[in-house]
């Protein structure tokens, strides 16, 4: 059990409306030890439950007052009392109706973010944000990277960074205010020239997109360079433990995942030092877990939808947002002492898992987890033909170095279930096909889907 001071953090001692003595510890922040078996810091009682409902109340109440939507679709009606039977926003929603959920003038927006969806037609999702929402992107930052970075620690980014208030701007903001030295090199586009960056720059800490971060070390351990960094933080993805065991092994780093959308300002959880879980930023989101085929709350535990409702932004409140990731509440508490709610790990999208036989359903997830340890594959994709007459798996592997061999990869694939049988069955045919990938190109950052192909 980690010790912990009596020292507060007024900026979540502010947010959550709390006396000194029922506030969070600064030096150790939301997602560490908020506790200790003598003195709680933060306890789950009547009070903490009525000032996050006081939020849910305020924030319901300004999206009504202020959006044409929400006036317009009867959210005046509800509240925490029936809160579970008001109506929630599907992504189709939201881009069609982006402009009538805005809450404040043109002139009070900062930041409007577009956010195409792979294989989707029509309009993009546009997500809106002002000053403020920003600048509380900025302390989320703030407060998970002070939880495992230290004053004067060399942080390289490799995270989106062509627009003003991109999230490397953003991040660089939040680790100057903790002290740190960012250096921002936006998205990987070649593997040589990150490499270059990484031993030129010789890191402390390395923030970037679980794939390319993973196709990075894999490309650095070919080169033969040893790479030492302190930790490593992935985010904007989906991130199987097997990325995880990976970059440990390589960079004989500490690897913390977080997890944030562009919905919700890039805030959302991040894990601690005890790796089980996203810890949440409770005092500006409220999650819910549903049943995606009948829309009802699951109990904690069980594995479903995950769903938003923003509690604190100005531009765009989003209230019971369906995020099409599968997750769940972990009931039990943090062995690190926090009292914050956790999320276990996003395992799939809703639409992401292909029938292969009968209620045999493969997810990109079981993939990662089979195939991303193989040591010269940086990259794969996988494309499934569903035909009457012709039922299709076609795995192409990217790699670099020493030459992947078809018996690897299927020895690999053959360990899950789902293909084994489906293979076995005769209905369908694996193909797997062997690319090399160039020191000049890299894995897309692009988040990573099953494409389907009639």
């Amino acid at each position: 059990m980690c010790a912990v001071k009596n020292t507060v953090d007024p900026w979540v001692a502010r947010r959550l409306g709390l006396t000194k003595t029922q506030s969070i510890a600064s030096d150790i922040r939301l997602n560490n030890c908020l506790s200790n078996n003598d003195n709680p810091i933060l306890e789950r009682d009547e009070r903490f439950y009525a000032h996050l409902d006081a939020l849910r109340e305020k924030q319901l109440h300004y999206a009504v007052q202020r959006s044409t939507y929400y006036a317009a679709s009867g959210y005046h009606q509800f509240s925490t009392v029936n809160w579970q039977d008001m109506p929630l926003i599907s992504q189709e929603v939201l881009r069609n109706q982006h402009l009538q959920m805005v809450c404040t003038s043109s002139s009070n927006i900062d930041r409007i973010v577009t956010l195409m969806s792979s294989g989707t037609t029509g309009d993009p999702k546009r997500v809106y944000f002002t000053r403020s929402d920003q600048s509380d992107t900025i302390q989320y930052f703030k407060v998970g990277m002070d939880s495992f970075t230290a004053p004067g620690d060399k942080v390289v980014i490799w995270l989106p960074n062509s627009r003003p208030g991109s999230i490397s701007e953003l991040l660089s903001e939040a680790l100057k205010l903790g002290g740190k030295q960012p250096k921002c090199y936006g998205v990987m586009n070649h593997l040589s020239s990150a490499y270059k960056q990484l031993i030129e720059e010789k890191p402390d800490v390395i923030v970037g997109i679980p794939i390319q971060t993973l196709a990075l070390a894999k490309y650095a351990e070919v080169m033969g360079t040893p790479i030492r960094v302190k930790s490593v933080l992935l985010s904007t993805d989906a991130i199987s433990d097997t990325v995880v065991k990976t970059l440990e092994k390589l960079w004989h780093c500490k690897v913390y995942r977080y997890f944030g959308m562009t919905e919700m300002g890039y805030g959302g959880g991040i894990e601690c030092e005890v790796h089980n879980g996203y810890h949440l930023y409770e005092s500006d989101f409220y999650i819910e877990i549903i049943n995606p085929e009948t829309g009802q709350v699951v109990p904690d535990g069980t594995w479903g939808e995950m769903v938003i409702t923003t509690l604190r932004r100005h531009g765009m409140p989003l209230i019971r947002y369906c995020t099409g990731d599968v997750t769940r509440i972990i009931p039990e508490k943090c062995s690190c002492g926090s009292n914050l709610k956790r999320i276990d790990r996003i395992h799939h999208r809703v639409k992401d898992p292909i029938e292969l036989l009968p209620n045999q359903l493969l997810t990109r997830s079981e993939l990662d987890d089979h195939l991303l340890a193989l040591p010269s594959l940086l990259d794969y994709s996988v494309q499934y033909i569903p035909n009457e007459k012709e039922k299709r798996l076609i795995i192409t592997i990217y790699y670099f170095g020493d030459t992947i061999h078809q018996e690897n990869v299927l020895e690999r694939l053959h360990q899950i279930k789902q293909v084994y049988d489906a293979v076995r069955s005769g209905q369908w045919t694996l193909e797997i096909i062997l690319e090399e990938m160039l020191p000049s190109s890299c894995p897309s950052p692009m988040k990573r889907t099953i494409r389907t192909s009639k």
